[in-house]
């Protein structure tokens, strides 16, 4: 637990000071690297087992890859599902590693730098509109530990909230060219769409209708999602799906983990409320309401894992984002209308992280990454 925290404040520290040196350039890049490194090689030197996924297929995909030395075999045994069904830019990513590196330590590094540093990106591209560090603290809190052990799904979850700017800016091709590569880094990111179809209609100028579609799109979701075992089950038996998607199938054992985040979520969705209720400004409360928006969608998918699994995964879709991104807006905004309101916000908000941290990840070992162990760092 202390070699966590410990990383974690190095990160957040740099990332605070690399906020206040955003005008010089190369102090800005040294304090930057620093906090996106500390956690970077943290994982990278992570024995195998520190995050369940390592042992599942990560190892085993790097063993395979060391073993390839040229492009063609690699695009040769891909093709020939020498992998598995395991994605296309994953695989690459493996591939352009293992060819400075065998040590499967490297891809640990990797892997784990490509989602630290583009959650980083979002941050800096949204620095005159949240604190950079506030960004940085929900991350280690919330998905570090997750990063350590749901790999593939960590760098999706990282690209899709990085371009997600390229929607808001109406450059599409941008915006579809990052969906095709998300859609090749994990399976599951084709339910980022929901993401995308949740933005458009909330671009809908009448009211009415937009409240229409809205609430049609959630209830729709909703009801595939809490029947989606049986559908599953259907699609596999069809042959639509391999039958390695029968790990999404529910569990009981999931029960405990949506109780603790659930209520970090809920602290989030009141925060998000309360302060769309106390905003005047017709901008910040249209901004403030959509986000809102995000988190309630993201809490009722996360409630339907009580049922399905799955939900569970395609939830933090739309979490990741409201979390890392939305929220550390959404407290800049509150905090030109009241500072006082603004503290309760912000120490509420990261306060319930760190415990909820704690409860998950430290008294229940979800994601099996504690304790933390590694022979290269002699822990």
């Amino acid at each position: 637990m202390i070699i966590y925290l410990f990383v974690f404040s190095i990160s957040i520290y740099f990332t605070w000071l690399a906020e206040r040196s955003t005008k010089n350039k190369p102090i800005f890049f040294l304090l930057s690297s620093i906090a996106i490194l500390t956690l970077s090689v943290l994982a990278g030197c992570r024995d195998s087992g520190i995050g369940t996924d390592t042992e599942v297929y990560v190892n085993k995909i790097w063993s395979k890859i060391i073993d390839i030395n040229s492009w063609n075999d690699f695009i040769f045994y891909y093709q020939q599902k020498y992998f598995e069904d395991i994605e296309f830019i994953y695989l690459l990513l493996n591939w352009i590693t293992s060819l400075f590196s065998k040590d499967v330590h490297s891809i640990y590094f990797i892997t784990n730098l490509v989602v630290v540093v583009f959650t980083y990106l979002t941050l800096y591209d949204n620095r005159k509109k949240a604190s950079m560090w506030i960004g940085m603290t929900f991350f280690c809190f919330i998905y570090y530990n997750l990063s350590l052990n749901l790999v593939r799904q960590s760098i999706a979850l990282s690209m899709c909230m990085y371009s997600f700017k390229y929607w808001q800016r109406k450059q599409w091709i941008k915006a579809i060219i990052w969906f095709i590569i998300i859609l090749n880094t994990h399976n599951t990111g084709i339910f980022y769409s929901i993401v995308i179809v949740t933005f458009f209609l909330t671009q809908i100028q009448n009211n009415k209708v937009k409240n229409i579609l809205l609430s049609s799109f959630i209830i729709i979701n909703l009801i595939i999602f809490i029947a989606f075992d049986f559908i599953l089950i259907l699609v596999i038996k069809l042959g639509i799906l391999p039958t390695k998607f029968l790990w999404y199938l529910g569990s009981e054992n999931e029960m405990l983990f949506i109780k603790s985040v659930f209520i970090n979520y809920l602290i989030f969705l009141f925060s998000f409320f309360f302060m769309s209720k106390e905003n005047n400004n017709i901008n910040d409360k249209n901004n403030l309401k959509t986000f809102t928006l995000y988190k309630l969608l993201g809490c009722l998918f996360f409630v339907t894992s009580i049922i399905s699994q799955w939900s569970y995964r395609i939830s933090y879709y739309i979490n990741y984002l409201t979390d890392c991104s939305f929220l550390p807006q959404a407290l800049k905004i509150s905090s030109k209308n009241s500072k006082k309101y603004y503290q309760i916000y912000l120490l509420s908000c990261i306060s319930i992280s760190i415990i909820v941290w704690y409860w998950s990840i430290v008294v229940h070992n979800g994601n099996e990454t504690i304790p933390y162990k590694s022979k290269i760092l002699g822990i």
